[in-house]
């Protein structure tokens, strides 16, 4: 019983088999004789009858002389020489199993050496293969070369070896002849040394080159030498000497060897920048695959193991919904081995389904004895789109533990070598940082990565990637010119590129690098985002919201005892020279005891945004009423990562109280303003602005302010804040709120609670409380106060949600007026 993959190993010791089937008996009567000697006397009766015996086989009526020895050893049990006499006789007809069932017991050493040739035989067709080496041990260097080569080949078999491989090698001359030769490389392929077996069948076929054991042995040999291609091309051409089970293993085991060497290549073509091509050796090997699943068996079992290499190669392609496909096809009769679940949850991951990729990693996982660093880096990412923070908390602590940074010198005298995969679990530890809203340690971190690596491409592109979260791209844009010093064509720096692009508002190059990368690699989650953000500028969208309140006590005079504001705008999508036309309406309305005052303007402009820089130009006119048009602008520009500066002008200005325009006063503003924005968790802001009013008035203001966060993680976060205004009216007095001279200091907290999010869909309550004190001329100082609560839904990639309800306190004239309202805010492009 031999290991040929798929097909009854050929019988190597056939051809001396033949040989003693034609010329055996003869043999048996000279040993019988020999054997005789000074015993021939006493035992003259036995030996008379054991002669006859083997000369009745030699005229061919076998199974009489088999008979005639049986009652001999039945009269003479401990006859030896008519036990052997039997054992060859009983192999000659194939009889094994009687071979097997009278010797089991019996020590090799007593029995004659004629018979053990056979005895092993009938023991290794019966699949004892230690047995049969066990009664050649002694007897084989007697027997000669065709004896040692079954005693290697039989310890082989027995799954030993070395023992097997001492004893091929021992064995001197080696015949010149092709069967031993192909024997013996038979022998040294089961002992685990194919590169000699090969060198042996490729001898005796040199010698006979129709020698069909030495063929097969040769396409085996190299089947285990991984020349697999040529081992196929070899069997192929002499299809009858292997069953078609053995085929269908060779050929799903050069298509596993293609995949990886598909792997190989792809690496190489990606150091090459060659990345349009990366992913061709891939795609040949997968339509090899569809192609070996046309031709095999449903039921075959390399169908099913071509099966799993197809799903693996999707997942490699980044076909992950196909994929998905050819997992879930999978019949569920046996198990499905620990590399094609991986690749099954990474097609999960990736279509943003971590529950089923959970569950498909953590069965992979308690399948390893220790999980492979790629394994827990995606247990991580699993957790993470589960917002299960403190469990990816657990796999980065473990994966710092146990992925050494340095690992043991490899050869006496060296030092220690760098643990390359060490690399990403440092750039996660920066990276974890920011994802839980911690930038600040985020950026730390990254410092301390790139002081590490400063050759890294990965480590420089990780902390560009945090300096654009914290509101720096120019910083981040730096810092992606050092990794695009060591890596300038890795996927990870060009969509650093193009995401400084974007947000420097250059997006035409935006454009460019995301277009580039769609080609390259097309099937990136992270690529595609881009793509679809880019499509969103192509696209109308609108922005719109509504605030309604009621107020009461004192006179109502600013806020009216009912009021609504309105503003809704509709953009067109942006052009190539990045300007989009709007359309805007603007509603203002409150009540005052008998009267309501109102704004409801429509506008029309044009906008421009570009390079860090906007501007705005609209023209409009009330609905109802004042057929006056109104013209209005504003241009802003960041001159840094932390400096903006902007200013606006209205010759209408919705900034007029109401109570004025009820009146007939109309006004006009400008304003300039000054923004610093030290990062995400350090801001502040400074303005100047006048009111220009049609009754002489002037009013003039001053606005500053700056915002601290105090507190950040993975769902929550907290900002306070200080507030100053004031605000000076050159004729104070009048028919609406209008006095010489009015401050306002106070302090604010917010605070942001991410109650639920589902990647780009979530769920935010926005807490909102400040507190001060104003202070008007004639009037003294008074605490003010403000409440407010929201609940902010992005319910799409495109479109956002919010509503809230709001308190304020505050103090006019003496009077204290206590305000109610409700917020609605849509946004969302088309």
């Amino acid at each position: 019983m031999s290991q040929y993959r798929g097909q009854r190993a050929p019988d190597p010791l056939h051809p001396l088999r033949v040989a003693l089937r034609r010329h055996g008996l003869g043999l048996l009567a000279c040993a019988v004789l020999i054997g005789a000697g000074p015993a021939l006397q006493a035992a003259e009766p036995v030996q008379t009858q054991r002669e006859a015996a083997v000369a009745l086989a030699r005229d061919g009526h076998l199974h009489e002389a088999i008979e005639r020895l049986r009652v001999l050893q039945d009269l003479d049990p401990g006859n030896v020489r008519v036990l052997a006499d039997l054992v060859v006789l009983w192999r000659q007809a194939g009889r094994n199993e009687a071979i097997v069932r009278v010797m089991q017991g019996r020590d090799p050493t007593v029995i004659p050496d004629y018979a053990h040739l056979d005895w092993a035989r009938a023991l290794r067709d019966r699949g004892r293969f230690a047995d049969a080496a066990r009664v050649l041990h002694e007897s084989r260097q007697r027997l000669g070369e065709t004896a040692e080569i079954l005693y290697g080949v039989t310890l082989a078999e027995a799954g030993q070896p070395d023992r097997a491989y001492r004893a091929l090698s021992a064995i001197r001359p080696v015949a010149d002849a092709p069967t031993p030769l192909a024997q013996m490389a038979y022998g040294l392929r089961r002992a685990g040394h194919p590169r000699e077996a090969l060198q042996l069948a490729n001898r005796a076929l040199l010698l006979d080159r129709d020698h069909t054991g030495a063929y097969t042995e040769q396409v085996l040999s190299l089947w285990a030498n991984g020349g697999l291609g040529r081992a196929l091309e070899r069997a192929r051409a002499r299809g009858d000497l292997f069953t078609a089970d053995t085929l269908y293993r060779l050929e799903a085991d050069g298509l596993a060897a293609a995949i990886h060497d598909a792997l190989d290549a792809r690496r190489l073509l990606e150091d090459a920048g060659q990345f349009e091509q990366r992913n061709a050796p891939l795609a040949s090997v997968l339509l090899r695959l569809e192609d070996f699943l046309e031709r095999v068996p449903g039921e075959h079992a390399q169908h099913r193991r071509a099966r799993l290499d197809r799903l693996y190669v999707l997942r490699e392609l980044g076909r992950m919904r196909e994929a998905i496909a050819a997992y879930e096809a999978l019949p569920r009769d046996r198990a499905i081995p620990p590399y094609a679940r991986q690749a099954a949850a990474d097609a999960y991951l990736d279509r943003r389904r971590p529950d089923t990729a959970l569950a498909l990693y953590r069965s992979v996982a308690a399948e390893t004895e220790v999980p492979s660093v790629e394994l827990q880096l995606a247990l991580y990412y699993t957790h993470l789109a589960r917002e299960e923070y403190a469990q990816a908390a657990e796999i980065l602590g473990s994966l710092e533990r146990h992925t050494p940074p340095w690992l043991p010198a490899s050869e006496a005298g060296r030092g220690p070598r760098i643990n390359w995969e060490r690399l990403p679990v440092d750039r996660l530890w920066s990276l974890d940082a920011a994802y839980r809203q911690q930038h600040a340690l985020a950026w730390e971190r990254s410092e301390t990565l790139v002081g590490r690596a400063p050759a890294d491409a990965g480590s420089w592109n990780a902390r560009a990637r945090i300096a654009r979260w914290r509101g720096w791209p120019q910083e981040a844009e730096s810092l992606t010119r050092m990794a695009a010093a060591w890596s300038p064509d890795g996927l990870e720096t060009r969509l650093n590129q193009a995401a400084n692009a974007r947000d420097l508002g250059d997006f035409h190059t935006w454009a460019q690098t995301v277009e580039g990368l769609a080609v390259d690699f097309p099937n990136n989650t992270r690529v595609q985002r881009h793509a679809w953000a880019l499509t969103d500028r192509s696209r109308p969208s609108l922005e719109s919201e509504i605030t309604v309140g009621r107020t009461s006590g004192g006179d109502t005079r600013v806020s009216g005892n009912r009021d609504s504001t309105l503003r809704t705008r509709l953009s067109s999508p942006w052009t190539a020279r990045d300007i989009r036309g709007f359309i805007e309406h603007r509603r203002v309305t409150a009540t005052f005891d008998e009267t309501e005052g109102r704004y409801d303007r429509l506008g029309a402009g044009l906008e421009w945004s570009a390079r860090r820089g906007e501007a705005w130009l609209r023209a409009d006119r009330e609905r109802l009423g004042d057929p006056e048009p109104g013209v209005a602008a504003g241009w802003g520009q960041w001159l840094d990562d932390h400096w903006r500066v902007g200013a606006e002008a209205a010759s209408h200005s919705l900034q007029t109280p109401l109570r004025a325009d009820e009146v007939g006063i109309t006004g006009r503003h400008a304003t300039v303003s000054a923004d610093w924005r030290g990062s995400e968790s350090l801001s502040a802001y400074a303005g100047l602005g006048v009111l220009d009013l049609d009754d002489g008035n002037h009013r003039w203001s001053a606005r500053v302010g700056g915002t601290r966060r105090v507190h950040a993680r993975a769902h929550h976060t907290t900002d306070v804040g200080i507030d100053g205004y004031y605000q000076h009216n050159t004729q104070p007095g009048g028919a609406y709120f209008n006095p010489r001279h009015m401050a306002t200091a106070s302090v604010r907290g917010n605070h942001d609670w991410i109650t639920w999010r589902r990647y780009e869909r979530k769920l935010v309550q926005h807490f909102h409380a400040g507190a001060g004190v104003t202070d008007q001329s004639g009037f003294g100082s008074d605490p003010v106060v403000e409440l407010r609560y929201e609940h902010r839904w992005d319910m799409t990639r495109r479109w956002s949600l919010d509503y809230g309800v709001g308190w304020d306190s505050r103090v006019y004239d003496g009077d204290r007026e206590r305000r109610t309202y409700g917020l609605l805010r849509l946004r969302g492009t088309f």
